[in-house]
């Protein structure tokens, strides 16, 4: 088994937050490198970080990847993306990812066939602090879905996994998200 040394620790002295609402917390904090040297780091902290994201890899009885197109502020643009959300304070992370799948795709959970754990990843080890589940969920095929409009889902689609491989290939999949959790359930 791989071991991972800490040759560079980076110790924070103070805790600096310098912008704060309801979903994020920004601190600026004060550290001192393993040097010795005194500096700053950024540190993005989600409020959700106890209770964190999800994703769902979602494939029908046909292996089918079920894919969103959602417009995204951030990017000002539309991102074809596997299904994710928050979970809500009394949730697993699969009970957490049966209602997102349901809530933006309509899937109903009677055609939700078995869902399991597969790992996580981090978004931005760098310097955001969450680290998100991701979730199998195989469902019947030709499960009815309808997109959930308010959350800016235009489309629902279903890729096989050769598909959804060039469209990896050809940059129409970008989405840290569904990048890890594609690669998680393929290894």
């Amino acid at each position: 088994m791989f071991q991972i040394k800490m040759l560079n620790k980076i110790t924070t002295i103070k805790e600096n937050t310098v912008f704060q609402n309801k979903y994020i917390e920004v601190q600026n904090n004060d550290v001192k490198f393993s040097d010795d040297k005194d500096g700053k780091y950024i540190k993005i902290i989600e409020n959700s970080s106890k209770n964190p994201g999800i994703v769902v890899c979602c494939i029908d009885e046909d292996n089918r990847y079920l894919l969103i197109n959602i417009f995204r502020y951030a990017i000002d643009k539309n991102s074809l993306e596997f299904v994710r959300g928050y979970s809500d304070n009394d949730e697993n992370f699969v009970d957490s990812a049966k209602r997102e799948l349901k809530e933006e795709t309509g899937i109903k959970y009677n055609d939700m066939l078995e869902s399991n754990l597969l790992g996580s990843f981090y978004v931005n080890s760098a310097n955001i602090l969450s680290e998100i589940p991701v979730i199998y969920i195989k469902v019947k095929n030709n499960s009815f879905t309808t997109p959930q409009i308010d959350e800016h889902i235009d489309q629902i689609i279903w890729k096989d996994s050769l598909e959804i491989k060039n469209m990896i290939k050809n940059a129409e999949i970008k989405d840290s998200f569904t990048l890890n959790a594609y690669l998680l359930l393929n290894i």
